[in-house]
């Protein structure tokens, strides 16, 4: 059935979209395009209802939400379209396979092995052979879900299987590489935002507690109302973390030590934003991040997660790591950022359907 026809319309009621689809709608209202908002039962779950974005280019219809982009008039996604990266998403979905996709094309990926959750006794096991911290995560989730590194707690390490084990069949265990945390969108045929993501953190003042600090932070984040930086309540995972570090959320920093809350730089994890100028970055790391998205067949946009020692230096094989290709990124930290100018993504994909679809 042809997904326009399988929905039912609503005109312009952008409220009930996505943050994502919202950025999307700014996009195309932006740049003079028409659209309307449709809704469908969601594939997760079929008593709830999802609302997609329908636009036209050039006179191919699109559908849009939570990152995902549709073309409603070919086969896929449960009747609703086929995704445009459809040709990509086997590979991308998987992240150990991507990780080796891109090692065996000489790009640097962290060291790790993956296991089935009824082999949690070999992942146990697998701790014991690594010196170095490391991170667990499901093979394939997305929006940074169930996500935990900087783990060097044989306790914490459990804690983490388990949570993954929970909702995924699949465990990544890689090593937990260091450096700062980078989001590079990719459009073909290049590198057109790069967003830093700073891991949930506090700064010292020689008298608060962690958790006056988050208090604080939250009311910052409340002044601001953005929709990428949601204020944060103190939980089992970030006690986890901070127990390796002798800390707990009682103990007192002192003045101008900074103090990571959580490991991961990703926006769903409550990151600080930061939005960098590509000027602001070695040249090395946009050529590499478009030949990485260049080398898998079918990715034509890409949110691609890398780690960089230091962003300055000219790339080298043990100076920055692939950690994940996105085939269907979200928009809203470009839109939303902490600090830096935002970047019209939507605007830039717009621009790839009408110069260059369909890819076929």
């Amino acid at each position: 059935m042809n997904g326009l026809r399988a929905m039912s319309e609503i005109i312009g009621d952008i409220d009930r979209l996505d943050q994502h689809a919202e950025c999307m709608a700014k996009a195309l209202t932006l740049h003079n395009v028409d659209f309307s908002v449709k809704t469908c039962a969601s594939v997760a779950n079929a008593k709830k209802e999802a609302y997609w974005l329908n636009f036209q280019v050039d006179g191919n219809d699109f559908l849009y939400r939570s990152g995902v982009m549709l073309d409603p008039n070919k086969d896929g996604r449960g009747g609703r379209g086929r995704n445009i990266n459809y040709r990509s998403a086997i590979l991308v979905a998987d992240k150990h396979a991507t990780k080796q996709h891109l090692h065996s094309h000489g790009f640097s990926v962290p060291r790790g092995r993956t296991f089935r959750r009824r082999d949690r006794h070999k992942a146990l096991e697998y701790f014991g052979q690594r010196a170095e911290p490391l991170c667990v995560k499901p093979n394939n989730g997305r929006m940074g879900d169930r996500v935990t590194s900087g783990i060097t707690d044989f306790e914490q390490y459990q804690n983490a299987l388990d949570y993954v084990a929970e909702k995924y069949v699949n465990i990544v265990v890689e090593e937990h590489v260091q450096g700062e945390h980078f989001r590079f969108f990719y459009v073909e045929p290049n590198v057109i935002g790069i967003r830093q993501g700073i891991p949930l953190s506090v700064v010292g003042d020689g008298v608060s507690s962690i958790a006056t600090l988050l208090d604080v932070k939250n009311q910052q984040r409340r002044a601001r109302q953005l929709v990428t930086h949601p204020e944060v309540e103190i939980d089992s995972q970030i006690r986890d973390f901070l127990k390796p570090q002798g800390l707990e959320p009682e103990s007192i920093i002192a003045k101008g030590s900074r103090v990571f809350l959580r490991s991961s730089g990703g926006h769903s994890a409550a990151a600080d934003t930061l939005l960098i100028d590509p000027a602001d970055i070695h040249p090395d790391y946009l050529n590499i991040v478009a030949a990485a998205c260049q080398s898998v067949p079918g990715l034509y946009y890409s949110g691609v997660d890398i780690v960089i020692k230091d962003k300055y230096q000219p790339a080298t094989q043990d100076n920055y790591w692939f950690i994940e290709l996105n085939a269907n990124p979200g928009l809203s930290p470009f839109y939303y950022p902490w600090q830096g100018a935002t970047v019209d993504i939507g605007g830039h994909l717009l621009s790839l359907l009408s110069r260059h679809y369909p890819f076929d």
